[in-house]
């Protein structure tokens, strides 16, 4: 599915159907085309461990609580602006 969609942003969950949210950000490393923001979203408790493990992929770890929501918003809204600047540079560079 990754090789078929042009995704700007991926929102994961770490509790997924088939496989961890782990499983998939490493599927996700190893396709080296692909470099897709990604914000973990998830009410999962967390190790020191797991943490570090997604360090290793992505500083956008949001645990869902009290005002986890209005985060995640602002993390939509920082990695949209992100891709419209990214946009508009690689459209600069190629008017040049």
């Amino acid at each position: 599915m990754l090789d078929e969609t042009k995704y700007d942003c991926i929102i994961l969950d770490l509790c997924l159907p088939d496989k961890t949210g782990f499983e998939f950000l490493k599927t996700l490393a190893s396709n080296k085309k692909k470099m897709i923001p990604v914000i973990i979203y998830t009410g999962k408790d967390l190790s020191k461990e797991e943490y570090n493990e997604l360090y290793r992929y992505t500083s956008n770890i949001i645990i869902k609580g009290e005002h986890a929501l209005d985060r995640l918003l602002d993390e939509i809204s920082l990695s949209k602006d992100s891709i419209v600047e990214n946009q508009y540079e690689i459209n600069s560079s190629k008017s040049n």
